[in-house]
């Protein structure tokens, strides 16, 4: 039999491994509660154990809408449907899924969102899922707004050289795969527009380029291009015309600004 003092020193380690778990259990709480990504966890089925503060302040739902319910697929997109099935799938294989994607919140707005899954295991079996979501909304739209300002003039908002460069290479290879396929590159530059900054002014002269490009912008048509390369330069991409006709009917049009 256990000796008084293996029996005391047993009693006080169960203490330390409750204890331990008790923390354990108060800290996982803790992250799950105040984790500012979306947190869901789901049985293999589908079914929602429980969804956390983060997911009802992303996604506009109270918990009650998912919890015990089969009712994940209310933020995923009907044409995701199947993408979020396969994520399922891999994850209940025992694969940790990270990926960007979409998902709906209760407005029935788009969000662009982190997506991390990965399997809840308990005693070597996977039990569940863990599925956190990242709202990256300001993420996207910051890097179209760099996107944006890589490919546009700052003074005019309309295309730069860059992008007139990037359309220019996609005309021409386009041109080599449909013979029909013609494009045409109209160079305009502004005459004595050195005068004009000098008499009235700068900010007067950026209005000025401003105004000119409007104004060339009405002369063409939607799937054209209007470019400032720079200073007074500025360059027209025309596409899909069927006779030299049109370029030369545009080009009289944007000669003709303010005559």
């Amino acid at each position: 039999s256990k000796s008084h003092h293996e029996l005391h020193q047993e009693i006080t380690e169960r203490i330390q491994i409750q204890k331990a778990l008790i923390e354990q259990r108060a800290y996982f709480l803790q992250l799950f509660e105040n984790s500012p990504q979306a947190i869901m966890i789901i049985e293999p089925d589908g079914k929602v154990v429980e969804v956390n503060k983060g997911f009802e302040i992303i996604f506009g739902y109270s918990a009650k809408d998912f919890k015990g319910k089969y009712s994940k697929n209310l933020i995923v997109p009907e044409d995701m449907i199947a993408e979020d099935e396969t994520f399922h799938q891999n994850i209940l294989s025992g694969k940790t899924i990270s990926k960007e994607t979409f998902r709906s919140n209760k407005n029935g707005e788009l969000i662009p969102v982190a997506f991390i899954g990965y399997p809840a295991v308990v005693k070597g079996q996977i039990e569940g899922l863990f599925v956190l979501y990242k709202d990256i909304s300001y993420r996207k739209k910051f890097e179209a707004q760099m996107l944006h300002q890589s490919f546009h003039d700052s003074l005019t908002g309309i295309p730069n050289r860059a992008l007139l460069m990037e359309r220019l290479n996609r005309s021409l290879e386009r041109s080599k795969r449909r013979k029909e396929y013609q494009f045409a590159v109209l160079m305009i530059d502004l005459d004595n527009f050195k005068s004009v900054n000098d008499s009235i002014g700068h900010l007067a002269g950026d209005k000025f380029l401003s105004q000119f490009s409007d104004q060339i912008s009405q002369c063409i048509r939607s799937t054209d291009t209007i470019a400032r390369m720079g200073g007074d330069e500025f360059a027209v991409l025309l596409e899909e015309f069927n006779t030299p006709q049109e370029v030369f009917k545009i080009a009289k049009r944007i000669s003709k600004i303010g005559k």
